[in-house]
């Protein structure tokens, strides 16, 4: 439901959410962002998914075309809601806010998602790879200007699964870091808005441990010869208060199993 709708108490009738799924034009922009999001967040959850289920099919050996058709409809997916959702012109609602996140990362998970199943590369699978490739460039640099303008929240209003999207974003410029040098200082500049959100914000602590394990253990970055110097506040907090939410250390440890199918 539109905020101004619900203020008003104004009763607002919304479609189904399969059938949001399918809509496109000026019917899916005309959906409020709540439902936007709900769509964004399916297809983004519906990426994870086709990259578990991928790993799989490599391990039985079945047909790549099945994963196209599959990779190609979530990318036609995420194409329509791409469309419906409206620019940010200024970060005026965090939720709002991070479905824009959100999507460009679900841009990164498609790119690694068809890198990981392109063992063999023929020259059409490069052409799609360097595509995609460049799709994830792009939306890599949205997230680095998105995250940008954080500081204009107040850290109790960033919403409280941001520092995925930007462990996501840093992820993927060390992942590629040699293709650019650009891709180091953009690495850093996630690492450093991490670094400032850890301080209200126990899951982008986490995030930051992740990427300083991963940086040391690919030996590049500047913390490849330092170890964290972090606590492990799974082992020691029975329950961690991010803003108004409250998250157990089971939570956590979904974190940890949602952090490593991205892998």
């Amino acid at each position: 439901m539109p905020e101004e709708a619900f203020q008003n108490s104004q009763l607002v009738i919304e479609c189904f959410h399969s059938e949001g799924l399918t809509l496109t034009g000026a019917a899916a922009a005309n959906l409020s962002y709540m439902s936007q999001f709900i769509l964004l967040a399916t297809a983004c959850g519906r990426t994870i998914a086709h990259g578990q289920q991928s790993a799989v099919e490599r391990t039985y050996g079945d047909p790549l075309q099945s994963f196209m058709d599959r990779h190609e409809w979530l990318d036609a997916l995420l194409s329509q809601r791409l469309q419906a959702i409206s620019p940010i012109s200024r970060p005026r609602d965090p939720l709002f806010f991070f479905s824009h996140m959100m999507a460009q990362c679900t841009i990164l998970k498609l790119y690694k998602v068809l890198q990981s199943n392109f063992s063999s590369v023929n020259d059409t699978d490069s052409k799609i790879l360097l595509e995609y490739r460049q799709r994830a460039i792009a939306a890599a640099d949205k997230i680095v200007s998105y995250a940008k303008q954080l500081d204009q929240f107040n850290l109790f209003k960033v919403h409280p699964f941001t520092p995925f999207t930007i462990y996501l974003c840093a992820d993927f410029f060390l992942s590629n870091i040699n293709i650019d040098p650009v891709f180091e200082l953009h690495y850093l500049e996630m690492t450093q808005v991490l670094c400032d959100l850890a301080s209200m914000n126990h899951l982008a602590e986490y995030c930051t441990d992740l990427l300083t394990s991963e940086s040391a253990t690919r030996e590049c970055g500047p913390w490849k010869n330092e170890k964290s110097d972090a606590i492990d506040f799974m082992d020691t907090v029975p329950l961690l208060e991010i803003g108004d939410c409250q998250f157990s250390t089971e939570d956590i440890q979904a974190f940890e199993a949602f952090a490593s199918s991205l892998n």
